[in-house]
């Protein structure tokens, strides 16, 4: 069998924030406020992903397609989450403040790492 992973990534934090941080020359995926060095954007991105889900050991493909595959996968199911959401509160919430601080609510906990 091939080998299709380049490393095994180790998450090794109860997770409660992730964001991915970059400079000129890094990309780090910080993990309440630990670091996770990445070999570039989309490294972080599958690493973000794979945190929310709560996943704390991460095999990471060796191809790049692979990597970008799964990453459109999960930002199309969040998009297509947010657009019901969206078409719920505008039908069920008549109040656009209100409407905008429950989406900003429910998106966090859609957002917030399992554990």
């Amino acid at each position: 069998m091939l080998n299709t992973f380049l490393i095994l990534q180790t998450i090794t934090t109860q997770v409660s924030e992730i964001k991915i941080e970059s400079t000129v020359f890094d990309v780090w995926l910080k993990i309440d406020g630990e670091s996770v060095k990445c070999s570039d954007l989309e490294e972080a991105e599958y690493l973000y992903w794979a945190a929310i889900h709560g996943k704390r050991e991460v095999p990471i493909p060796k191809d790049k397609e692979t990597i970008r595959h799964i990453i459109n996968t999960q930002e199309k199911a969040f998009k297509e989450r947010i657009e019901k959401l969206d078409a719920w509160l505008k039908k069920n919430i008549p109040n656009l403040k209100d409407r905008k601080q429950i989406k900003e609510i429910i998106t966090r906990k859609i957002l917030k790492p399992q554990t």
